[in-house]
């Protein structure tokens, strides 16, 4: 065996053990983190004054869902006034983005189910409001942006807010 055959098996060996070793310490560092996270969250959730909290935090993620209901939230902004599509369309993403950003701190006290459920409800209702945009012509009134997006929601069941609100009381009761 040649002497750069030598070096090459010592240097492959060595990088094998590095990346043991970096393999072992992001293992070890997960670990650790799940434990205290855990420990944090059952501190965190044994305290008299959460109950309140979680109470308090369950109201305003409810009232954050009833008010970007669509047919809610076009209400709402649509009170005298008289806009084009996109100006509403703009509205309307810049509200929710808005309201979710206020009510962030709040999935401290819920399930990582129901906050998911939250930002899915929000995000598809985004993705719901871009398409229907793409729909119609911009420039049109906004009247025409309003009822295409109250048609395709006419069936609760597309839309996931409906449920989020129901898991949201639910949640209380656990």
């Amino acid at each position: 065996m040649s002497y750069f055959s030598f070096i090459s098996v010592i240097i492959l060996i060595s990088l094998i053990n590095i990346v043991f070793i970096i393999i072992f310490i992001n293992l070890k560092i997960n670990t650790i983190s799940k434990k205290i996270k855990n420990i944090n969250k059952t501190n965190f959730k044994s305290r008299p004054d959460m109950d309140i909290l979680k109470i308090q935090s369950l109201e305003r993620l409810v009232l954050f869902m009833e008010r970007i209901k669509p047919e809610n939230i076009l209400i709402r902004i649509q009170k005298n006034n008289s806009c084009t599509s996109r100006v509403l369309y703009k509205i309307l993403i810049k509200t929710i983005r808005e309201e979710f950003e206020h009510n962030m701190s709040q999935q401290l006290y819920i399930s990582d189910e129901s906050w998911e459920l939250i930002t899915f409800s929000k995000n598809q209702l985004i993705s719901l409001i871009n398409s229907k945009l793409k729909e119609i012509d911009p420039n049109s009134n906004s009247s025409e942006l309003s009822k295409v997006i109250l048609e395709e929601c006419s069936d609760k069941n597309k839309i996931k807010i409906y449920k989020t609100i129901s898991l949201l009381k639910n949640e209380l009761n656990r």
